[in-house]
């Protein structure tokens, strides 16, 4: 099989398919299908969601520059598109700023 396929278009597929069973009379399989559609979005919601640039200098807490940098080193890969000279990233690869008082309250939560 030579053609990429989207995982985001894989989900709705199953979802698709699990609906056709419910209309035929097949509740066990579609609620099987629809389950593991279900259980793939949520695992899968990093690698489905994009990212503007701007976006992801807010998620990362990156200046617009050290985005386009990391953008570049994934240019090549189907993580980065490239639409009318801005980027848009994956949120797979671009890491969450840690936010201090999230640490704070697990710390105090776990001294409690």
């Amino acid at each position: 099989m030579s053609e990429r396929i989207d995982l985001a278009q894989v989900i709705a597929d199953w979802r698709g398919e699990a609906a056709v069973l419910r209309r035929r009379g097949d509740e066990r399989a579609a609620k099987m299908l629809e389950q593991c559609a279900g259980e793939a979005a949520t695992v899968a919601d990093e690698y489905t969601l994009w990212l503007s640039e701007s976006e992801a200098a807010l998620r990362a807490g990156w200046s617009g520059d050290q985005v386009r940098r990391h953008a570049r080193k994934f240019v090549e890969t189907p993580h980065v598109v490239v639409e009318r000279r801005r980027y848009r990233l994956r949120a797979c690869i671009v890491p969450r700023r840690s936010h201090p008082e999230m640490f704070r309250a697990a710390a105090e939560r776990g001294a409690a």
